[in-house]
């Protein structure tokens, strides 16, 4: 995607972030979209969950070139209702605004392997970074706190994808995961008030950022 497209679909942080993927652009040529967080817009993120406003912040976690052989990209977004310009801020307030169902909070990480020489790194460590990744959700949804379910979510264009619900006195949380048989992962996660319908909420992102990721 070009980094003009990218810069009105995401916050100022976006902007930086993807200087720090152009530099190392010569390193980088992945099937997949990496920049998958910048594919929906901020309207859109706030739309899928039912609120009017939503503030998202991109950033690379793992840059091109690095020894693990993969890069990772994280969005974070807060969604809520009301000003734009009054978004709960305080950790007292946010926890009333998601307990109260005016706002959520979604987390996107993108990882692909690089094209340089440590992508055999990732791609040899590719199975046990899914397992691990679907396991410690697991272990958390199912048989921990959360008591909740595994279910199988729409693929969007990936070759596997494995989500889990799970609920809280007082809040819904749900998190899934879509990956390829050639080293790419996106995963999704997210919480709302417990009575929400936040699994199709993550559907609607993942209908068009999971899709852009493998498409």
């Amino acid at each position: 995607m070009h980094p003009s497209r990218v810069a009105t679909r995401c916050a100022i942080s976006c902007v930086a972030s993807w200087a720090l993927l152009a530099l190392a652009a010569p390193v980088a040529a992945q099937a997949e979209n990496v920049d998958a967080c910048g594919l929906i817009t901020q309207h859109e993120t706030a739309r899928a969950f039912g609120l009017n406003q939503a503030n998202n912040h991109w950033r690379v976690i793992q840059a091109p070139g690095n020894s693990a052989g993969v890069v990772r990209v994280r969005c974070l977004a807060t969604i809520w209702a009301g000003d734009a310009a009054r978004p709960p801020r305080s950790t007292a307030k946010r926890r009333q605004a998601l307990r109260g169902g005016t706002m959520a909070t979604l987390r996107i990480e993108t990882r692909a392997a690089d094209s340089g020489p440590n992508a055999a790194v990732w791609l040899t460590n590719f199975p046990s970074k899914v397992k691990g990744l679907t396991s410690r959700a697991r272990e958390r949804f199912v048989g921990g706190p959360l008591g909740g379910r595994a279910f199988a979510p729409p693929k969007y264009g990936g070759d596997h994808a494995l989500g889990f619900d799970g609920r809280t006195r007082q809040l819904r949380k749900v998190s899934i995961f879509w990956w390829s048989d050639t080293g790419g992962i996106v995963s999704i996660n997210a919480v709302q008030a417990r009575g929400q319908r936040t699994v199709a909420s993550v559907r609607r992102i993942a209908g068009t950022v999971v899709a852009g990721f493998f498409n």
